[in-house]
């Protein structure tokens, strides 16, 4: 194995272990929290978290536009006085935005309870979005160990917290915030120290810092609104949900949500390793390692969901208070699949590329396409069963039409995989919303197999392709 398959490599196993541990960090805390807090304690800090996910969209596309502009260069070559006076304008417009959410949200005469956990998440969102930009820094030019420590240390500072306030006898929603601000600040001056050669230089003048601020954001505003509008997809009907059924309803299913989507942050990490090599890549090496990726992957996810039978039942015996929710496990599972590919290969491939304005557009008819189901599902048949149901087939659809983009520079059998793995996803519902537990798990394993089978050709292929990639040259 050569060098950079080597340091590759390690880039990945850093990232997916690191994420393992963030995994098994929100695992636990998936778990415990709806266990140690009552169900309205709970709704409000799932409420928090919705809250925090559209605040950190704040940034205007700023670090989005770094990361684009900067990709793939090497840390030595980076002009320090003007990228450290990019971290701390950005501080400083964030403080701004923050006092600008506190005048609109008092002014509004927003429910005090909310009101509360508004002004928390813009805090909480001013240090996470500098502790992101000091991240893309670190992502852009390759040093996946230290964007890694960075990650890591956020969530188990958050764990640490929180796990002591909950000892102590504080299981509000409000402790937990407390707990996750704190993490967010700590973690943001860990990262301040390992790059303090940037954030201590003496800034550029601003003339050249506020250019190079516009430069970025118009680079990147478009990916963030791309993002934004990915977000918007699932939280679209999240809202519709908490405006018809309350905020009671809105917490069970955002524990769902939270379950299906703790696969999804673990695979999507492996895109952090990929883009930055990408970007060195020849067009041809981007075109050879798509669809073996792209298979492997797959195969591996859909293997993953074979454990939906043993671990709802599981759920279920934990949190009987939630049986009723944890149903929608059948409905929301396969956005595992979608959300994954689609962050870790598909969006990442389409950046490389620089088609931000194709994420866009994909992102924002699926954010139309869900405006239309919230409207239908929620308030016009008031079916909460096919708003969650909505939310995976919305999830699909965006994934094929990213995936149609980036057919259009690497060619892979799209039509196929389209159909096989739509079987796949209503085997998997229907099996899980019909059957009972064994039988679940035995309907499901069986199209498994087959799906294997099926799949053979692409996966010896796909295991040689990439094996080939990284394999030592022995004259190169």
């Amino acid at each position: 194995m050569n060098g950079k398959a080597r340091q590759f490599m390690k880039n990945v196993i850093g990232a997916v272990g690191a994420n393992v541990v963030r995994l098994l960090i929100s695992v636990v805390l998936t778990l415990l929290l709806p266990k140690l807090m009552g169900q309205e304690e709970y709704s409000y800090w799932q409420l928090y978290l919705f809250y925090t996910t559209y605040l950190a969209y704040s940034s205007l596309g700023w670090c989005e536009g770094f990361t684009l502009k900067y990709g793939g260069a090497h840390y030595e070559d980076l002009n320090k006085r003007l990228i450290g006076g990019q971290v701390w304008m950005l501080f400083a417009y964030e403080v701004l935005f923050f006092g600008g959410l506190w005048l609109v949200i008092t002014v509004l005469g927003i429910e005090s309870t909310k009101y509360v956990l508004l002004l928390l998440a813009g805090a909480s969102a001013v240090f996470d979005i500098i502790r992101y930009m000091v991240q893309s820094i670190l992502h852009t030019v390759n040093r996946i160990k230290e964007y890694v420590r960075v990650v890591l240390l956020e969530r188990l500072l958050f764990a640490l917290l929180a796990a002591v306030a909950l000892a102590l006898g504080f299981n509000s929603a409000l402790a937990l915030v407390a707990a996750e601000i704190a993490g967010r600040f700590l973690s943001m001056l860990y990262s301040f120290f390992i790059t303090r050669d940037i954030v201590t230089a003496r800034p550029a003048p601003l003339k050249e810092v506020a250019a190079e601020a516009k430069n970025e954001i118009s680079i990147g505003h478009k990916l963030l609104l791309a993002l934004l509008a990915s977000q918007l997809v699932i939280g679209v009907i999240r809202f519709a949900i908490e405006q018809k059924w309350g905020v009671l309803q809105f917490g069970q299913i955002s524990l769902i949500i939270s379950l299906s989507n703790m696969l999804v942050s673990c695979v999507s990490a492996i895109g952090v390793v990929i883009f930055p090599m990408l970007k060195r890549m020849q067009p041809e090496q981007m075109e050879r390692v798509y669809t073996p990726v792209r298979t492997l992957m797959s195969v591996l996810i859909w293997g993953c969901m074979l454990m939906f039978a043993p671990m709802k039942w599981v759920l279920t015996q934990w949190l009987p208070q939630y049986s009723e929710a944890l149903t929608y496990l059948a409905l929301l599972l396969p956005l595992c699949l979608y959300e994954s590919r689609t962050a870790m290969l598909s969006t990442t491939y389409l950046k490389a590329y620089r088609e931000e304005k194709n994420i866009l557009k994909v992102n924002a008819a699926a954010v139309a396409l869900s405006v239309a189901a919230a409207g239908v599902c929620v308030f016009l048949l008031e079916n909460l069963t096919l708003a969650v149901l909505a939310i995976s087939l919305l999830c699909m659809v965006k994934a094929y039409m990213t995936e149609y983009y980036v057919s259009r520079h690497v060619p892979f059998p799209f039509k196929r995989e389209l159909a096989l793995e739509a079987a796949m996803m209503a085997l998997f519902m229907l099996s899980g919303w019909y059957a009972g537990y064994v039988a679940a798990f035995a309907i499901y394993g069986a199209g498994y197999v087959l799906y294997l089978l099926t799949e053979r050709k692409f996966i010896t292929a796909g295991l040689r392709t990439l094996k080939d990639e990284f394999r030592e040259k022995k004259h190169g």
